[in-house]
């Protein structure tokens, strides 16, 4: 704070005075906030060596020394700059603009001198804002957001100094059409050239930032660079918009960025443009690259070419066309009833010959008409010959070029079934039924009818290469009640469905993208869940006791994630047989107990798609099993088990007495889980069980009376 005691002791009353009026401004510091100061300041006389203030000479937009004589000046949104001398002591600087509410007006000066500003109505009198050493150094820098629109003053004044500064003053730049484009989820998108391609854009608050994305292809160098007053920087990172791999901030001409990219990945990028240290303005953003020679070179003939290897799978190569006389040639084998397409993507203006093998017999030629100025060309040979391609630029303008390729696959059987009505009538059962089917082009659709039952479950899943999708209609085709994608193996749908009321429902198959191809179409029926639910994890099972007699639980598999999970005691080395019976596809786990260690597994070693799986545990302890649905297989089953060995007679009994006590001791069974203990008056006859336990000895009481005792070896627990 600056204080100068000369003059503030005999004017402390008037300041105390006229404090309460003039209240705290924004951005004013802590300067006493007084019109008093300011005139004293204004006719402050400090001593130099000759007692008097150094002068300079007055600058060319004098007379403006009170509200009535000003400066008039007119902010944009680009820096506007005047030069002027406070040249004496008493000097006053005035000036006038025409404020609007909805701009944010900015007023600095840069130089030597200790400047001050003040912001009043244009009365010249009611004070609004003012600020000091806001700036570098000893200069002033206030920002001002009108209450209403009205003209308004500003009078700057030296502290106790006289000479030359700069007034700066411009207005917040008003917000582009590009936005908002304020972060890496709003953006704009923009498409390089070989040529400079540019925008206007403003950075029109200290907060705003402007977002880009481009498509950068490996081997291209981009350039980024900008021009305008606004001080700007520039920030390229990754997809994510947060892994950050380049920026700049001045390399460009005055403040200007000017950042260069040669991306070693093909994919798409993300820039962001700010302005440093609270800059705002307009400023154009420009942008270019350079295409490289590609890969394929040398293919600029009909003997110099690249050979393609079409399938129904669209693919891509990345081309340039790196110089204006450049010719990319292909070639490929054509079959008669497939539909080959071939199609450029990104920015160049690119062109397609097709020809016979010869080269020189044109068939066809396209410019325009893929999205953009890219070409999209599609021919149905009446041979089966080879085939030549040519790709030129647009008035041999140069570029990098996606060049994109495939055939579509010959239509099924069961077209036309291309809408809701005009459809395959399907009848579904519980047994799994397949159609082939083919989606021959991106635009193809496949529609099926059913008739849903409520209190069915309903199966739908495709088999295939091809990325498929299923859709699932009430009976108007509109009405979408389910969807699925990629829920079945790899690219393959699959979708469960269950009625709530008996009725027509309709269902629509296509391709992902541009996926065409072969699929194979799966649907069933399943009943509803069965009764030992819920066994759906190693935690929930169904706990079993194989025996020697073979038992067997009826099942279902009521939807494709369905699991069954069994728990049971197995002894060392007897063998446990398990199989399942029915048309539905099953298989089998074994695990420990923690039901996280695989044992062992089958899939169709029973009758048809059943499984059967004999397992032998090598220590006695409990197991686990897992019965689930091959490939999203679901319906009932019946799940069989057994453990057939027979037990051999515990030998080596011994019997012993302690007082009151009787201790029976044999030696452990093959295949035993328990042990029943057996006594009788009569050898031969009339035994009854008096106790049972899992381990190789018993004691109870001892009986005074004559008794025989015998043990018999169990595959069931203790009960």
């Amino acid at each position: 704070m600056k204080t100068n005691l000369k003059f503030l002791l005999p004017l402390l009353f008037l300041i105390t005075a006229v404090i309460p009026v003039f209240a705290a401004f924004p951005g004013s510091g802590t300067r006493e906030q007084s019109r008093e100061i300011d005139l004293i300041r204004e006719n402050s006389e400090l001593s130099s060596e000759n007692g008097e203030l150094a002068r300079v000479d007055p600058d060319s937009y004098e007379p403006d020394d009170d509200a009535a004589d000003y400066t008039l000046i007119d902010p944009t949104p680009f820096l506007g700059a005047q030069n002027h001398t406070l040249h004496s002591g008493t000097d006053l600087d005035w000036y006038r603009f025409y404020g609007y509410t909805d701009r944010n007006y900015h007023f600095y000066s840069t130089g030597t001198i200790d400047t001050d500003i003040y912001l009043y109505l244009d009365d010249g009198t009611t004070l609004l804002n003012y600020n000091y050493d806001g700036g570098e150094g000893t200069n002033y820098d206030l920002y001002f957001t009108p209450p209403a629109n009205a003209y308004y003053k500003i009078k700057v004044v030296g502290y106790n100094a006289v000479g030359a500064y700069v007034f700066c003053y411009h207005h917040v730049a008003d917000p582009d059409a590009y936005e908002p484009d304020d972060d890496a989820s709003s953006y704009t998108p923009i498409a390089s050239y070989t040529f400079s391609y540019d925008q206007s854009h403003t950075l029109h608050n200290a907060a705003d930032q402007d977002w880009y994305r481009f498509e950068g292809i490996s081997g291209m160098t981009y350039s980024f660079w900008s021009t305008g007053h606004a001080d700007t920087k520039i920030f390229l990172y990754e997809d994510n918009g947060t892994t950050l791999l380049d920026e700049d901030d001045d390399d460009g001409e005055l403040n200007n960025y000017n950042l260069s990219f040669t991306p070693t990945v093909s994919a798409c990028y993300k820039l962001k443009v700010v302005a440093v240290t609270g800059w705002i303005g307009a400023y154009h953003f420009y942008s270019s690259y350079t295409a490289p020679a590609d890969s394929y070179e040398p293919d600029d003939s009909s003997s110099q070419l690249t050979y393609l290897s079409i399938s129904n799978i669209n693919q891509t190569q990345d081309h340039t066309l790196h110089v204006n006389s450049d010719q990319d040639w292909f070639r490929f084998q054509g079959y008669p009833g497939a539909c080959y397409t071939f199609y450029s993507t990104y920015s160049s203006d690119t062109i397609i010959y097709l020809y016979d093998d010869n080269g020189t017999t044109l068939l066809a030629w396209d410019d325009e008409s893929g999205d953009l100025n890219n070409f999209k060309l599609e021919f149905t040979p009446t041979v089966n010959a080879l085939y030549k391609l040519k790709v030129v630029a647009y008035e041999n303008v140069t570029g990098y070029y996606g060049f994109n390729y495939s055939y579509n696959a010959y239509p099924d059987s069961f077209e036309p079934d291309n809408t809701a009505i005009e459809y395959t009538t399907l009848t579904v059962t519980g047994n799994n039924q397949t159609q082939n089917h083919t989606i021959h082009s991106a635009e193809d659709q496949d529609w099926f009818l059913f008739y849903g039952y409520a209190g069915l479950a309903y199966a739908f899943y495709s088999h295939g290469s091809i990325d498929s999708r299923i859709f699932l209609y009430a009976e108007n085709g509109t009405t979408l009640l389910d969807w699925d994608d990629d829920d079945g193996d790899d690219l393959n749908y699959s979708l469960q469905f269950a009625p709530a009321a008996d009725n027509f429902y309709k269902v629509k198959v296509d391709g992902y993208g541009d996926w065409v191809g072969g699929y194979a179409f799966n649907y069933l029926f399943s009943v509803a869940a069965d009764a030992y639910e819920p066994d759906n994890s190693a935690s929930e099972y169904t706990a079993i006791t194989p025996t020697s007699t073979l038992q067997t639980q009826n099942h279902t598999l009521h939807s494709n994630t369905e699991q069954d999970w069994f728990r049971f005691q197995g002894a060392a080395n007897r063998v446990y047989t398990f199989y399942s019976t029915g048309i539905t596809d099953t298989r089998i786990w074994v695990y420990d107990d923690s039901g996280s260690s695989l044992i062992a597994y089958d899939d169709d070693s029973g009758d048809g798609d059943n499984f059967a799986l004999d397992f032998i545990p090598t220590a006695t302890a409990y197991y686990k099993l897992k019965v689930f649905g091959s490939a999203g297989s679901i319906g009932a089953y019946g799940f069989c088990y057994a453990n057939f060995a027979d037990l051999t007679a515990p030998a080596n009994l011994t019997i012993s007495f302690a007082e009151t006590t009787l201790t029976i001791q044999w030696n452990a069974v093959a295949g035993a889980v328990s042990y029943q203990i057996e006594a009788s008056a009569d050898p031969f006859t009339g035994f009854a069980v008096i106790g049972a336990t899992g381990s190789t000895s018993w004691t109870g009481a001892y009986d005074p009376d004559r008794r025989f005792y015998r043990i018999r070896a169990s595959d069931s627990p203790v009960p």
